[in-house]
């Protein structure tokens, strides 16, 4: 009896079998329960084998080994294999090995909690018109999606995991509107482009990219709502991190803590309205750029560690506007306010702190009504009124340390022009950003 316990307790324990899987190498329709209860495996026969999944089929999972586990698997495409899916029921997930591809035009149930992983060296995934339930990781070599309507109904959609020498994920997606978080998360190298996307909140995540440098998003039209119901939870849209070159335009955002830039990340976002508390912060080194920016709520842009933050053509709705503090540096360039602060500490639009330097371009200046001319401006606190460079007027409350700079400056007559145009300055930080690379 004690013998046969232990044989059984070493049963449970067991790690799992890699069980075989079917072998699939003519072009091939499934659309029934030929292959319930197990998995498939597509590979090349005498040319590149097709395998089309239609409403009906039913194709069971077999346990393999992935990465440091093992994956339920329905589907493991190989070589030059493509798998065509528009329906059909799959217990367990998509596995991608070599150069196979994935087209996905409906959609298919998928009860494994991954929907498709990538371990191959170039593997393409389409999907037009599909209703994906379920993420795709990107793991490993060049890896591309594209995916042009349809339906995205789950968090954690796509992760880009590649990250080793010479591996580069490519994303493109258009014309998605989502409900759901975590629409992007890096963990890697990948450069993503979304064209008319709304999602929840913590759209793109990057917080634990080993190494981004040369990922990049480009953002085109659509939103975030990173309200995720309570008064004071950080709920960020954008968290951008590493070497990652961000631009966002047209793409509203909603939510406290809206967009974050972290160590050597540039960002420019452009022609949208940011509304929540604390609406850009900068940490570290990295660089944002707003050109054409309304933020509505209190705290809406803070500079901390060695940042820089250019506010171009920006209105601001609520209170302490711009705050900079250890060395961080903000430059107001067309800078408006739809209230002034109030005399208090917490109520100023402009607060410098620390060896901060906050640089407010314009010309005209007066301090509690008084004309003063550019420089370094001597005063701790006053009230602040400046005539942009485009005619509107920055009226607010400023307040710095004494190891804290608020400069006024005036820009040369010849470069004046160049300085309105927030899209030359965007470029500029972006490109000054390179260069010290």
């Amino acid at each position: 009896m004690t013998r046969l316990t232990g044989c059984l307790l070493l049963l449970i324990a067991a790690p799992p079998i890699a069980l075989a899987l079917t072998p699939i190498s003519t072009d091939t329709t499934i659309n029934d329960a030929t292959y319930a209860g197990e998995g498939i495996e597509v590979t090349q026969g005498a040319a590149s084998t097709t395998v089309q999944i239609q409403p009906g089929a039913q194709i069971g999972a077999e346990t393999l080994p992935q990465g440091i586990g093992t994956l339920d698997t329905s589907v493991l495409a190989r070589d030059d294999s493509h798998v065509q899916v528009s329906g059909g029921t799959l217990d367990g997930a998509f596995l991608l090995q070599d150069t196979a591809q994935l087209t996905v035009t409906g959609a298919p149930t998928i009860l494994y909690h991954t929907g498709v992983e990538v371990d191959g060296t170039a593997n393409t995934i389409v999907c037009s018109g599909a209703t994906i339930t379920k993420d795709i990781d990107l793991n490993a070599g060049t890896p591309s999606v594209t995916m042009h309507g349809g339906s995205v109904l789950t968090r954690d959609f796509i992760d880009i995991n590649t990250y080793q020498p010479g591996q580069f994920s490519t994303v493109h997606i258009s014309n998605i509107t989502t409900a759901e978080r975590d629409f992007i998360d890096f963990y890697g190298r990948g450069s993503v482009t979304l064209t008319n996307v709304s999602t929840g909140y913590d759209a793109i995540q990057a917080r634990e990219a080993v190494d981004a440098t040369g990922s990049t998003v480009t953002w085109t039209g659509g939103s975030v709502d990173s309200d995720d119901g309570t008064p004071t939870g950080e709920s960020d849209a954008l968290d951008i991190y590493w070497d990652m070159v961000v631009d966002v335009d047209g793409v509203n955002l909603k939510g406290v803590d809206a967009m974050d830039g972290n160590n050597t990340s540039v960002s420019t976002l452009s022609n949208l309205t940011i509304t929540g508390r604390d609406a850009v912060d900068a940490y570290g080194s990295s660089e944002i750029t707003l050109n054409n920016v309304t933020i509505i709520g209190d705290d809406a842009v803070e500079a901390f560690g060695d940042t820089t933050i250019l506010l171009n053509d920006v209105h601001v709705d609520g209170d302490d506007a711009t705050h900079a503090k250890h060395n961080g540096t903000l430059t107001l360039r067309n800078v408006t306010l739809t209230n002034p602060g109030t005399a208090a500490v917490d109520g100023h639009q402009v607060y410098a702190e620390g060896t901060s330097i906050i640089t407010v371009v314009g010309r005209d200046f007066t301090i509690d009504g008084v004309p003063i001319g550019p420089g370094d401006v001597a005063a701790t606190a006053g009230r602040l009124v400046v005539t942009n460079l485009d005619g509107t007027t920055f009226d607010g409350y400023f307040r710095r340390d004494a190891t804290a700079t608020v400069r006024l400056e005036v820009p040369e007559p010849c470069s004046a022009a160049l300085l309105i145009d927030g899209s030359v300055a965007g470029a500029w930080m972006r490109r000054r950003s390179r260069m010290r690379r």
